[in-house]
């Protein structure tokens, strides 16, 4: 989800069943697949970045609930509103960040890492810019 800063480290209880702490099982799931980085990180802007960090070690970073959740979606998203705060952290880390510009953008994750790509013909027929 979106790792939410608030609870991410708090154990997730439903009918008296602890399923632990989504950063603890997140650490856990790479252990499991013996990954010590991923390739691409899908996050909202306000996750808490200096946690996650160290567990997932991503190559890149793309920002999902980063648009207007107000703005009727045929109306477009309009720009990335830059995150002060997440932007100088992956930076830092060595992390490529993805600035999406517009709903329907499009990207691609290849072995050669991950790169923007044309999605004109769909931006067009919704009369994005």
């Amino acid at each position: 989800n979106s790792a939410s800063a608030t609870d991410i480290n708090v154990p997730i209880v439903v009918d008296g069943v602890d399923y632990g702490a989504p950063i603890d099982n997140l650490a856990a799931a790479m252990a499991d697949a013996g990954l010590k980085s991923v390739d691409l990180w899908v996050g909202s802007v306000n996750a808490p970045v200096s946690k996650l960090l160290p567990i997932i070690n991503p190559k890149a970073f793309l920002p999902v609930h980063w648009d207007d959740f107000n703005t009727p979606f045929l109306n477009g998203s309009g720009a990335f509103r830059d995150s002060t705060k997440i932007v100088p952290t992956l930076t830092a880390a060595g992390v490529k960040f993805l600035k999406p510009t517009q709903t329907m953008d499009k990207w691609r994750l290849s072995r050669a890492g991950v790169d923007s790509v044309p999605n004109t013909t769909v931006k067009q027929a919704l009369g994005f810019k």
